[in-house]
């Protein structure tokens, strides 16, 4: 990896994996449900608040994009909630095509885009899911020069020690998983040097001391 300044993570609550890290800059763009590619429409409403955000930023960072997992969790229940039937006319290919598209606009613009894989967690019947995405990303990626951030066997051979523990007594998160994926991600993209960090626009950006990432604020 050539990057000479922090990796800008960008995407749903995934992206707060990354917070704490002097490699990586996480930004939050908001809940899974607002952020995905699930019809053409929402598509392009995420595609514009991407762009937005990116916009900040220079044209050659290196930007490491989190998105899929809502696409991947609609597409199987047909719902936002797990506990609903499974869907059994499993529509993720569509996502995947909407998510592409706006790719390679994305990628017309900045051309040193990072897309990171669709993590495994405890929802068996959406891994399948998980895995159609990450099959059909990788591909896609190999296609069209663009790096594939895959750490889906290495998290899911110690799967538990990933995991969020929630506050309270609510136990395990089964979906998002913890900071520790981050040693995984920094060695895959092979970077061993320190990186300049970015400063962030306090007009433009705050920092969510819980998660440890910034929200664009306009």
């Amino acid at each position: 990896m050539k990057a000479s300044r922090q990796i800008i993570v960008i995407g749903d609550s995934h992206s707060r994996s990354f917070g704490g890290s002097d490699y990586i800059l996480n930004i939050f763009m908001g809940q899974g449900r607002v952020n995905n590619f699930t019809n053409k429409n929402q598509a392009k409403i995420t595609e514009k608040r991407l762009l937005q955000i990116m916009s900040h930023f220079k044209k050659d960072d290196y930007f490491l994009l989190t998105f899929g997992e809502p696409d991947c969790r609609w597409n199987t229940y047909s719902s936002w909630n797990p506990q609903s039937v499974k869907n059994p006319t499993n529509k993720i290919i569509n996502s995947i095509s909407n998510f592409k598209k706006s790719i390679l606009k994305i990628k017309s613009l900045y051309k040193n885009l990072i897309i990171y894989n669709v993590a495994p967690h405890t929802r068996d019947d959406q891994n399948a899911t998980n895995q159609i995405w990450n099959k059909n990303i990788s591909t896609f990626c190999e296609e069209n020069d663009l790096f594939f951030c895959d750490i889906y066997d290495e998290v899911l051979k110690d799967l538990d020690s990933h995991l969020v523990e929630l506050s309270g007594d609510r136990g395990i998160d089964p979906v998002h998983l913890g900071t520790s994926i981050q040693e995984l991600v920094i060695k895959k993209l092979q970077i061993t040097k320190k990186l300049e960090k970015i400063i962030m626009d306090s007009s433009s950006f705050e920092f969510n001391k819980r998660f440890k990432c910034f929200q664009l604020t306009l």
